[in-house]
């Protein structure tokens, strides 16, 4: 009796999950074909992709230029990638890995094109991945398919903020799916903490989750070095219960050296595949990255609780004219409404 109720569950939640990701679809290609204005950083990713072929038609003087000259170059038309034209034209600006992927749709896809739809192509793939991993995180915690899909269309289908990410042609949506993979590989490590020897598999999932995060936008440093942080002390404040003194002598120290050394290899093999990141970090966009850390203020602050995801998603769903109070005991009530869901049903997320 129970195997079949096991059985009528999991079949509920593939045909939610089914029907999540046809509405998605659906509302992506619905807001995409909306999109009538492009963003200068929008241009700038089909330039640092696309550009080298040939001159911005604006530098060409004395000359009647169209709309299908700017068009062109947009598009890919050499027979070759050229992965490494974009890497040296980038030696002082972002991480490549976006622009490789954005050039090789391009070529394969979309050639002699300078089509949206290169960049929303991209978007679609990691949006409906994004919304799967929405939805089985909440499956996970609830263990209820249709709570689950409900949270999951309020968060990434009717959520402004989530559509307005996923039709911008650049690489935050690639960039917060990578957060989640990153944060997915630190829930992996805890969960496989209380086994005498940790899978290789994990490691080698959290190296290529870094690798790909470091090459995709510098601000992943950043949130890498945050959540690194939080799952080692986490893992540190497990040793130390286990063992007390002799914490060192604990697995859960061990794998937090081991996380250590996943990042000094991560580092190392991000260096290897675009080695002007180094300059970056001291000069370019990466500093300007890490230093704004270091940089505390009330206005700052403001900005930090307003980008804080529940709160943005509460706003959009209901409106900006609510008093501020009200509004962020609502935005701190959606954040700990699944934490709490999930303690109410007495499921636990390292089982």
């Amino acid at each position: 009796m129970k195997k079949g109720t096991a059985g009528e569950k999991n079949r509920q939640a593939f045909w939610v999950g089914l029907v999540l990701l046809l509405i998605g679809t659906l509302s992506f290609f619905y807001w995409a074909g909306k999109k009538q204005v492009w963003f200068c950083d929008e241009i700038y990713t089909y330039e640092s992709a696309n550009g080298f072929e040939q001159d911005w038609p604006g530098t060409c003087v004395d000359q009647w230029m169209t709309g299908d000259d700017v068009e062109a170059f947009f598009a890919a038309d050499w027979d070759r990638l050229s992965l490494n034209d974009i890497t040296i034209r980038l030696y002082n600006d972002h991480v490549p890995l976006y622009f490789w992927l954005f050039r090789m749709v391009s070529l394969f896809c979309f050639k002699g094109s300078g089509s949206i739809w290169i960049g929303l192509s991209m978007n679609l793939v990691f949006y409906l991945i994004v919304l799967g991993l929405i939805y089985g995180i909440f499956l996970r915690l609830t263990g209820n398919p249709l709570h689950s899909g409900t949270v999951t269309i309020l968060t990434g289908m009717v959520n402004r903020l989530m559509i307005e990410q996923a039709t911008v042609l650049r690489m935050y949506m690639m960039l917060l799916l990578e957060e989640l993979l990153l944060l997915l590989a630190g829930l992996w490590i805890l969960r496989e903490a209380d086994r005498k020897k940790m899978p290789a598999g994990v490691f080698l999932y959290l190296l290529a989750v870094s690798v790909m995060g470091f090459l995709t936008h510098y601000d992943y440093w950043i949130f890498y070095a945050v959540t690194a942080a939080l799952f080692c002390f986490w893992l540190f404040c497990l040793a130390v219960k286990r063992e007390g003194r002799g914490f060192w002598h604990s697995r859960e120290f061990r794998y937090v050296l081991a996380w250590v050394g996943n990042f000094v290899f991560s580092l190392f093999v991000t260096i290897r595949l675009f080695p002007y990141c180094q300059w970056n970090l001291n000069q370019g966009k990466g500093q300007t990255a890490l230093h704004s850390l270091f940089v505390f203020s009330g206005e700052k602050f403001g900005q930090i609780v307003w980008d804080t995801n529940a709160c943005r998603l509460h706003c959009s769903v209901t409106g900006y004219r609510r008093p501020w109070a009200w509004r962020s005991s609502s935005a701190v009530l959606s954040a700990a409404g699944p934490c709490y869901i999930g303690k109410r049903n007495g499921r636990d997320w390292r089982a």
